[in-house]
């Protein structure tokens, strides 16, 4: 009726959510009919990804399309007399959960004494860590065999206990990280991973430990995620198979994508074709 006669309108409208009828969502919403007969206008109407989702209590158009063009049999509107209306939606929630992981080891303050008072007298494995300062670490060989495959290929092939195991690529610190977490589950404080994130990633991915890895990740995603690292995020994520910081990472780039291309990080990042066809495919 009035300014709309003529048109059919298409509104999204919230009935479900009983908190609250404003939400805020991005959508896409379209006559598959339509595209099938190829009409250049099958998307009848689409939120702007480059801008904030929108907040309202319902979303749409009120001339999505001309009532005459979807009533004529050679527009293909029409199916059996149905039109049918496909509609994708995001909803944004104003902070995203992160997902954490919990621990895959039952924490044991058993073993973790046991890590703490190993020495050359009650261990049967040696590790010399560090690339300036090594320090030694004693380790259980059946402990690791059992929960650290990785490190189980390590020593696989050394039967002398007192023969010391080099590992040159990580810090003390962090090789320790990645102990307590093999004996006993432990996953450091919040402020720990956010200091050290990438470090014990690298370790963990190597080493053992994917709770361990996880937990970094998780932190490292949910200390946010800028115009300035977003490209160099999703190069180290796809390095490190992190998937959800690389997810993370590139939904924000779909979403600031002319401003991350003008940082360093893409200057890098653009350096993979494997990365930039991923970018460039958003």
């Amino acid at each position: 009726q009035g300014e709309g006669e003529g048109f059919v309108s298409l509104y999204l409208e919230s009935l479900s959510c009983s908190l609250t009828k404003k939400i805020k969502a991005q959508f896409n919403i379209r006559i598959p009919s339509a595209r099938a007969r190829g009409d250049a206008a099958w998307i009848t109407f689409s939120s702007p990804r480059n801008t904030d989702a929108q907040e309202a209590e319902a979303w749409g158009q009120g001339e999505s399309v001309r009532r005459s063009d979807v009533l004529d049999p050679l527009k293909n509107y029409l199916v059996r007399g149905n039109l049918t209306v496909e509609v994708d939606i995001q909803v944004m929630l104003d902070k995203p959960p992160t997902w954490t992981p919990g621990n895959t080891v039952c924490s044991d303050m058993l073993m973790l004494k046991m890590l703490e008072a190993g020495s050359s007298d009650n261990c049967d494995v040696a590790f010399e860590v560090g690339p300036n300062e090594p320090k030694v670490f004693h380790a259980h060989r059946n402990i690791l065999v059992a929960r650290a495959p990785a490190i189980a290929e390590i020593i696989a092939d050394i039967s002398d206990p007192c023969s010391m195991i080099p590992i040159k690529d990580v810090e003390p610190n962090i090789f320790r990280m990645v102990l307590r977490f093999i004996y006993g589950g432990e996953v450091p404080s919040k402020n720990v991973l956010t200091e050290n994130a990438r470090s014990i990633i690298h370790a963990a991915d190597k080493y053992g430990g994917t709770g361990l890895k996880l937990s970094a990740e998780a932190q490292l995603t949910s200390d946010g995620i800028t115009t300035e690292n977003a490209a160099e995020l999703i190069l180290f994520a796809d390095g490190t198979n992190c998937a959800q910081l690389k997810e993370a990472a590139m939904e924000h780039f779909a979403m600031n994508a002319q401003a991350v291309m003008a940082t360093n990080g893409f200057e890098q990042a653009k350096e993979s074709p494997s990365i930039l066809t991923e970018l460039m495919s958003i």
